[in-house]
């Protein structure tokens, strides 16, 4: 909640003046959005002022929610090394401090060292789920220390496999009479830019 304070001009000495505000004073709001505060000054029983006086102002309250919210390019990665997934976030709030975590147990996370960006790539070598979030500090709350955090998003890695090969006829054929042999499994894990064949005789 935030609180404001009016001050009326042109008045004298001993002259009461009295604040009504619309809404309440202090103010808070627990939905994004735009609002107007307004304030009207009452004076009375004064030498400088009738009776009674009033004079009306507005401002304009800008409420912004900070939570960020976050995505990941591929819910599947292939525990590889090499196969990234790519989160992304969203926020309202400007210049804001990042700070990606993953999960150690349900409600417990840890940072991640060096992921202190908007973005976070993730990839790994062993197979499991992996469940990621993202916290965050924002400079336009009046409490700029204060952690917003995201859901959290999970990420399967799988384990590779090896490809195999089927044939579109036996194993043996006629001269001159084409065979097919095609490959499953080869984007088990990731996509990959080419296959090379090789064929041996004996």
């Amino acid at each position: 909640e935030y609180s404001y304070t009016a001050t009326a001009n042109n008045v004298c000495d001993g002259d009461k003046v009295t604040y009504d505000w619309t809404p309440n004073n202090p103010f808070s709001q627990s939905k994004a959005g735009t609002y107007i505060v307004s304030v009207e000054a009452t004076c009375e029983d004064g030498e400088c002022c009738y009776d009674p006086d009033t004079a009306t102002d507005n401002l304009n309250v800008k409420v912004i929610d900070p939570t960020p919210t976050i995505e990941v390019d591929k819910a599947e990665i292939c525990a590889n090394g090499q196969e990234e997934a790519i989160f992304t976030s969203s926020t309202s709030c400007q210049y804001s401090t990042y700070q990606w975590q993953k999960a150690l147990s349900p409600n417990s996370f840890e940072d991640i060292e060096g992921a202190s960006d908007d973005q976070y790539k993730f990839k790994t070598s062993t197979k499991g789920t992996y469940n990621f979030r993202l916290k965050l500090q924002c400079p336009d709350c009046l409490d700029n220390q204060a952690w917003w955090s995201s859901d959290e998003v999970q990420v399967t890695a799988q384990e590779p496999k090896e490809p195999s090969f089927t044939l579109s006829s036996e194993n043996s054929t006629c001269a001159d009479t084409p065979i097919t042999v095609s490959i499953t499994n080869w984007q088990n894990c990731e996509q990959h830019d080419s296959i090379t064949w090789y064929k041996y005789t004996s």
